[in-house]
């Protein structure tokens, strides 16, 4: 889930959202007497401007649990003008000499712009194709195709790295269940390979933009199922790393997501007090993170305090009854504490 207005106010500040929407806000009062009045004139314009009106105050809507998407956003500015356009009066002024010029000159310009607009249209159409339809290899050649068409999009290159990330747990899931001895080597060099792709996809989008929180995440993540996969601790190191990078140099200390992914590492090394720890704090900061507080009872558990996994199964039991082998762990830790159900 997005919210395109609040991101807006964290990358530009109170000044810069205030800028942006008090304009949109500006265009909706100045137009809506055109949209709404019950003067006379001709009903079938009165309906395409409401049409038009109504069509920018649903993406307005949209971005409040969405992103702003390039290639479409630009309709947005396109449906406000025609909205303000019966506003416009004319005024007569003497064409300068340079005119005819400069009209080329902004016709030209105007032109390399609409043809940009078009090859960024059909880089969302890769994106959001690789998003919602494409799946394996097919996503991966999605995601090339938008990047291609739209080197600049960081949003792009991440889903690369999530494509192939879909790709390399495919054969992690071949591997753990494949027994012939030629296979599993065959699957096992393939699996690698794919590691590698996918490791140098995520290293790419956080060298273009290392503040963006998410990529943090996925690599660590990546990191992990690559040590569940080759069971090397190798990997669970950099999966450390990686979240140390996220979390202390880029000063992402506040998504709780990270930290799951970073007590995930912590764990499969064995440290589970420093484990407990980061996942302790990803519970605190988001109380309703269920996932979280699953792992967090499981620690407390193995670290000898079941009194603290017991309140943290049941606090999961009241927010998501179906979630499994829950209702059991709580059973056997009630038996155990000698608690009774209330």
């Amino acid at each position: 889930m997005h919210n395109y207005p609040l991101q807006i106010t964290a990358a530009l500040g109170i000044p810069g959202f205030l800028l942006l929407y008090g304009l949109f806000g500006a265009v909706a009062w100045f137009s809506a007497p055109l949209v709404f009045r019950r003067a006379d004139g001709s009903i079938s314009d009165r309906v395409i401007l409401g049409g038009l009106w109504a069509a920018c105050a649903g993406y307005l809507v949209h971005l409040v649990f969405g992103l702003s998407v390039t290639g479409t956003t630009v309709l947005l500015w396109v449906l406000m003008a025609a909205v303000l356009a019966p506003l416009a009066r004319a005024v007569d002024v003497k064409a300068p000499s340079w005119g005819a010029a400069a009209a080329v000159v902004a016709a030209g310009l105007a032109a390399v712009l609409f043809v940009m607009n078009v090859v960024y249209i059909r880089a969302d159409n890769h994106y959001l194709r690789g998003r919602v339809v494409a799946r394996g290899m097919e996503r991966v050649q999605e995601a090339e195709s938008a990047i291609k068409l739209n080197p600049y999009n960081d949003m792009y290159r991440a889903e690369y790295g999530m494509a192939n990330l879909e790709v390399f747990m495919q054969y992690a899931s071949m591997l753990a269940s494949e027994s012939d001895p030629d296979e599993l080597t065959r699957l096992r060099s393939s699996a690698q390979a794919q590691f590698g792709v996918t490791e140098r996809a995520f290293l790419d989008v956080i060298e273009f933009v290392p503040w963006e929180y998410d990529n943090y995440v996925f690599l660590t993540n990546l990191y992990v199922a690559a040590g569940d996969t080759f069971r090397d601790r190798m990997y669970y190191e950099k999966g450390v790393e990686t979240a140390v990078r996220g979390i202390e140099g880029q000063g992402l200390e506040h998504g709780p997501a990270l930290r799951m992914q970073y007590a995930r590492a912590l764990t499969a090394l064995g440290r589970l007090e420093e484990a407990r720890d980061e996942i302790a704090y990803a519970v605190e900061m988001d109380p309703r993170y269920v996932d979280g507080m699953v792992m967090y009872a499981g620690l407390s558990e193995q670290l000898g305090d079941p009194e603290t996994a017991l309140e943290l199964y049941e606090r999961v039991l009241k927010r998501n009854p179906e979630y499994p082998r829950i209702p059991e762990a709580v059973e056997r830790l009630r038996t155990e504490l000698g608690v009774q159900e209330d």
